[in-house]
């Protein structure tokens, strides 16, 4: 089928699905391969303040829209579960691991309407002439954040290790290990954990959710360092936790999310793995005497703002809007061409992709 018949099916479909008085949408998971698996419904975050307009689902044969959360698996089986169901609306894929996978990925995202990237710099690849490339929506929030404000109340008075909190998996193929690694050998500044998936009884995985939670509120500070340039949870995580933030220059959508004027606000700290470990200590300490400073306040400050920007919530919302305003022509579709892909994007007026917040 060729870009000229299929963009107008496409706007035409996004338009019935957000033209009544509810748009119900339905969230799957891209991590069941071979069933159809829900989630969201249960989930008092995404539920939390919903917009009017928007009713969750778990009946395809009524849902107008539909958002699959790629994992950078191959999920093209469970878009033929899909079409088996009933669903006859609008397909949406949140593709939160575009930075990796690729081949995965473009299996994926070719039985899509519209594909939204979680990380902008490597995302031209995934266009195509069947989608629309819509608006990064970074991957954020890794926990329950209404457990997080709970838990974090209940502790704000209870002392924080001044060592940098990271917590990692040992990928043998990501440069991040070897210099996770290489910072665990400065044990009186960094305290690293990096866990094996081969070694599933490593302490991580012994932990609770809570214990999770616990960990990430008794560190003042922590580190994010990314596998592939991507825009780490754990940033946002930290600042949920209260904690001031080391993260590294190498992260393409730093300065897009997390603007420079912001990262003063919030104590969020930018550091060049290549520049040295005496300099990253001297950063680290920065870090801890930013936090101590601010004490209570300062905890309170970033909570809040993590709540308020960077919730599943706020990324589900966020992606229904930029879908319909696609879809009543508030944002215009182009034909694209880049060295790594060519397809149909979002027309921004210049040559950046934008992030949606």
């Amino acid at each position: 089928m060729s870009v000229y018949k299929r963009f107008p099916e496409i706007i035409e479909a996004a338009r019935k699905a957000f033209a009544g008085e509810k748009t119900y949408f339905s969230l799957i998971s891209g991590d069941s391969l071979d069933k159809i698996s829900f989630y969201g419904i249960k989930n008092p975050q995404i539920l939390r303040d919903l917009d009017e307009k928007y009713e969750i689902t778990e009946d395809l044969t009524i849902s107008n829209i539909l958002i699959l959360n790629n994992h950078g698996l191959d999920n093209s089986y469970l878009w033929h579960l899909i079409d088996k169901s009933g669903f006859s609306g609008t397909r949406i894929i949140w593709c939160r691991d575009n930075h990796l996978g690729e081949i995965a990925n473009l299996r994926s995202v070719i039985e899509a309407d519209f594909v939204i990237p979680a990380h902008s710099g490597c995302s031209n690849y995934l266009l195509n002439a069947r989608s629309v490339r819509g608006p990064t929506v970074p991957w954020q929030m890794l926990y329950e954040t209404a457990e997080m404000a709970t838990r974090l109340r209940q502790t704000l008075g209870s002392p924080r290790q001044t060592r940098v909190f990271g917590g990692y998996m040992s990928y043998g193929f990501a440069k991040r290990t070897n210099f996770l690694s290489g910072l665990s050998q400065h044990a009186d500044i960094f305290d690293i954990k990096l866990n094996s998936r081969e070694k599933q009884d490593t302490e991580y995985f012994k932990m609770s959710r809570e214990d999770i939670l616990n960990q990430w509120l008794s560190y003042k500070t922590s580190i994010a360092v990314p596998i592939n340039g991507d825009l780490s949870p754990r940033i946002a995580m930290g600042l949920c936790a209260g904690q001031t933030v080391l993260v590294s220059d190498e992260i393409q959508d730093l300065d897009m999310v997390f603007p420079p004027s912001l990262r003063n606000e919030l104590g969020i700290f930018k550091f060049s793995p290549s520049a040295g470990i005496e300099e990253l200590k001297s950063i680290a300490r920065q870090a801890v005497q930013v936090f101590d400073e601010e004490g209570r306040e300062g905890v309170l400050k970033r909570h809040a703002y993590a709540m308020e920007n960077h919730t599943n919530e706020r990324r589900i919302h966020t992606i229904l809007q930029s879908v319909e305003k696609i879809a009543d022509g508030r944002l215009a579709v182009v034909m694209q061409a880049y060295p790594d892909g060519v397809g149909m994007t979002v027309d921004y007026g210049n040559p950046d992709i934008r992030i949606a917040l």
